[in-house]
């Protein structure tokens, strides 16, 4: 079963639902690396190079995985896809929030 098909990508998921974090991450980390569906939301400029390097941080990825709950049955195959773009909002949120406290610190002075 090619890792690009569907079937080997709602294999991950199954695997990503485990009990055992290591074997959870690396299951989403493994999807997001054979996907073909991953980038193609996200191509524009620079959020490839933004967002890939969060994978390798397991609290982010692990809380990506968190926010998305329970895939559907037509949603499972895109399991690599919805994680990195809920990783992309996590970190666009956070930088949004740090520019908002920036800014706003700078008004009280």
């Amino acid at each position: 079963m090619p890792p690009a098909s569907d079937e080997y990508q709602i294999r991950l998921y199954t695997r990503s639902r485990s009990g055992d974090v290591r074997m959870r991450l690396a299951a989403v980390r493994e999807a997001i690396a054979t996907s073909p569906y991953v980038w193609e939301d996200l191509a524009a400029d620079g959020v490839r190079e933004w967002v890939e390097p969060s994978i390798e941080d397991d609290v982010l990825l692990s809380a990506a995985l968190v926010s998305l709950g329970t895939l559907s049955a037509e949603e499972r195959p895109y399991l690599g896809k919805f994680v990195v773009e809920e990783i992309y909002e996590i970190l666009a949120s956070a930088e949004a929030e740090y520019w908002h406290r920036a800014v706003s610190g700078r008004r009280r002075h």
